[in-house]
């Protein structure tokens, strides 16, 4: 399992209403080669990155603010245009850093 944070700005129109900070606990699949003729002993298939499963979204409206679990349509807003690379992006970032 993984963490990662981001902060979320609730906008309207181009104007910041708000701001909150957001913890995504997420697991990630690996992907597999491509099987090709180099490889196959049995068919061929194309290769697959890796996929990120989204476990749970916590937010808070600031750091002394006790984490609240999203979800229903608050989950969906906040996954919703998240790509699987800022995920994957977030575990390179923590292995440098450590």
């Amino acid at each position: 399992m993984h963490i990662a944070h981001r902060e979320v700005h609730v906008m309207d129109g181009k104007t910041v209403i708000a701001s909150l900070e957001a913890r995504y606990t997420f697991t990630v699949t690996a992907g597999r080669k491509a099987v090709t003729w180099h490889n196959a002993a049995e068919g061929f298939s194309p290769a697959e990155g890796p996929t990120v499963e989204i476990i749970s979204v916590e937010t808070r409206w600031h750091q002394s603010s006790p984490w609240r679990a999203a979800s229903g349509e608050a989950f969906d807003m906040l996954t919703a245009d998240v790509p699987d690379a800022w995920f994957l992006a977030q575990i390179e970032a923590d292995e440098v850093a450590a």
